[in-house]
């Protein structure tokens, strides 16, 4: 049974499914939390971090080279890469980090744990708030009034 699927941005297979031995997603969010007057904490907004994945994989026996000079390529280029597992699939993922572990035991090949992560970006949206829209009309443009004091 195939763990996961490592993708390039294009949806070819960039390293053999059978090569994936585990695939940990790490979706993580944070809280931020402020201080009220009474001294009690409230928690008021969530941001959705970019998500990490650790994949585990035995580079093919047949090539590990070429597989290997992949992955590297990958990392130095900064190659798009799309995680499919089970249950999700995560785009706009780049290598972290591809530490690697040789012995004789696996005298022809290598376990590389590569750590992936996503990339999200956000487009900023800004438009001039109409005087109807707020309680003093002169806050309604903020161009050109300098640094205001509280």
């Amino acid at each position: 049974m195939t763990t996961a699927i490592l993708k390039q941005s294009d949806g070819s297979e960039f390293i053999p499914a059978s090569c994936i031995v585990s695939c940990s997603p790490k979706p993580t969010n944070t809280f931020a939390e402020h201080i009220l007057e009474d001294g009690s904490t409230v928690t008021d907004n969530k941001i959705t971090n970019n998500t990490e994945i650790a994949l585990t994989i035995i580079l093919p026996e047949d090539d590990p080279q070429t597989t290997f000079n992949a992955i590297q390529s990958a990392s130095e280029d900064t190659e798009e890469l799309i995680v499919q597992t089970r249950f999700i699939t995560y785009p706009k993922m780049y290598v972290q980090s591809f530490p690697w572990a040789e012995s004789a035991e696996m005298i022809s090949t290598a376990l590389l744990n590569i750590t992936l992560k996503q990339q999200r970006t956000a487009t900023v949206v800004t438009t001039t708030l109409p005087p109807s829209k707020v309680k003093n009309k002169s806050d309604a443009d903020t161009v050109d009034r300098g640094e205001q004091l509280p």
